[in-house]
């Protein structure tokens, strides 16, 4: 795992931030600041509906600083002020060793949190602290997330999936029959949707879903559905193109086609899905895939974007558990999955359990999206044997704690990158805005990788 300089920074007290409140009198001993200091002049900015463009840990050449004036005492380094700045300090000024700029986005963000009490997020001081099992925090984000299917993407999509999921796991059919009321006009033909784009291509993955809990002519409908998005990979005379439709050249095409192609090969038992998922994935890797292990998000630019990672991480999770034992690809793909998360484990923050807005940037926000992602993926290729216990189940139980922590009862959830499209430069990744509070990308991946941990513990019992 990787150590910062130093080890804390403000991604990594966010949550014992938001746990025990800063009003007055609710501020840990070594949340509060140091010495008195007078008002932000105009007060400090709304806590609700926090968007920074630098997370909840910013970044600014890897140097903290104050914006002169913000303080009415002296210039100094807020960030500091709290125990949590873990970035070197230059001096760029003769009054102040801490007279450094900071980014507007920053001194916004970080104001705002010191607004922000407990129950804004929590619903009591303190529940934060309080460790959940993943049933309770699925349970959580399945009230909050999963409600429509308008689109048929991958973002309304997965939460109804692990909302099936969940009912199968804990016996509870209200989750499973919710599900069932929202897909009934896909079921009897009055929505007959064709894929536009990669991410309704895998919101197709919630036809497979459901075909696995029904039989004779429902099952064939849900199918048919997947067909309409796996087909798309193949030409007019049947032969596998060399990647799916759409694909845009970003490594989220390993999520977007990969299981719908594996699942739609387990559901009709037809063989040529399978060939040309695992064409599909060596040509990503071809685009993608760095030296050291790692994903570039696409060729325009090398950085490794964290969901640019989570998504292949995710994505073939997915697709080889419907892999045929005796395909031939199956072995270099689990060797890839492998390699993949061996890499990201030199990446996963040692104090929290999360990983990077960019994985291998030390001064990018702790993001919660793409831990939820690689979290799953390790989750599941423990329990499916294709990763070592011993050597990655630490990795995952730290992932499972960052996660919990950065969930609220409410289904707020703390840093999620905002949606990416395939950029130009490291600082274009590094600047995306991080979401605070309710996201609909960011609670479908909580869920799921709740709903994967749950099973995991089942498992564990020996079945309910």
């Amino acid at each position: 795992m990787a150590r910062a300089p130093e080890t804390r920074g403000w991604g990594t007290r966010v949550p014992e931030l938001i746990a025990t409140g800063n009003d007055a009198g609710g501020a840990s001993p070594s949340l509060r600041p140091r010495a008195p200091c007078r008002p932000f002049p105009g007060g400090a900015p709304s806590k609700t509906g926090m968007t920074a463009g630098r997370g909840l840990r910013g970044r600014s050449s890897g140097v903290h600083g104050t914006v002169t004036g913000s303080c009415l005492d002296e210039p100094r380094c807020l960030a500091d002020d709290f125990g949590a700045c873990d970035a070197p300090h230059v001096s760029r000024s003769r009054s102040s060793p801490h007279a450094v700029s900071m980014p507007p986005t920053r001194l916004l963000v970080f104001a705002a949190l010191l607004t922000v009490r407990a129950v804004d997020l929590f619903g009591s001081p303190g529940l934060a602290a309080q460790e959940r099992s993943p049933e309770v925090v699925a349970t959580q984000l399945a009230a909050v997330y999963g409600k429509q299917l308008e689109q048929t993407a991958y973002i309304p999509a997965l939460p109804l999936i692990a909302k099936l999921r969940l009912s199968q796991l804990t016996g509870r059919p209200e989750p499973a029959d919710e599900v069932g009321r929202m897909l009934e006009p896909f079921l009897r033909g009055e929505r007959d949707p064709v894929p536009k784009s990669g991410s309704e291509q895998a919101g197709h993955l919630i036809f497979a879903a459901m075909a696995d809990r029904c039989a004779g002519e429902d099952r064939g409908r849900w199918i048919a559905l997947c067909r309409q998005a796996a087909d798309q990979i193949f030409a007019p005379d049947g032969t596998p193109l060399p990647l799916m439709p759409f694909h845009n050249e970003m490594s989220d095409a390993v999520f977007m086609a990969g299981p719908i192609l594996a699942a739609t090969g387990r559901l009709t038992g037809e063989r040529r899905y399978f060939d040309a998922a695992a064409l599909h994935l060596q040509s990503m890797r071809q685009l993608c895939l760095r030296p050291d292990g790692l994903y570039r998000h696409s060729p325009q630019c090398d950085a490794a974007w964290g969901r640019g990672n989570g998504f292949p991480a995710l994505g073939l999770a997915l697709a080889l558990t419907d892999w045929p034992l005796d395909h031939p690809a199956r072995p270099e793909l689990i060797e890839h999955l492998r390699h993949h998360l061996r890499a990201l484990l030199r990446h996963q923050d040692a104090d929290t359990g999360c990983w990077r807005q960019v994985i291998d940037e030390p001064s990018s926000y702790l993001e919660y999206s793409c831990t939820c992602m690689i979290g799953f993926a390790i989750q599941r290729g423990i329990g499916e044997g294709w990763l070592e216990a011993s050597q990655f189940r630490p990795a995952a139980d730290a992932a499972w704690r960052a996660v919990e922590g950065r969930t609220s009862p409410a289904g707020l959830l703390v840093n999620v990158c905002t949606g990416t499209g395939k950029q130009k430069t490291l600082e274009d990744y590094l600047t995306r805005p991080a979401i605070q509070g309710r996201d609909d990308r960011g609670g479908a991946m909580g869920l799921l990788f709740a709903v994967e941990r749950l099973a995991a513990d089942v498992r564990e019992q020996g079945g309910r």
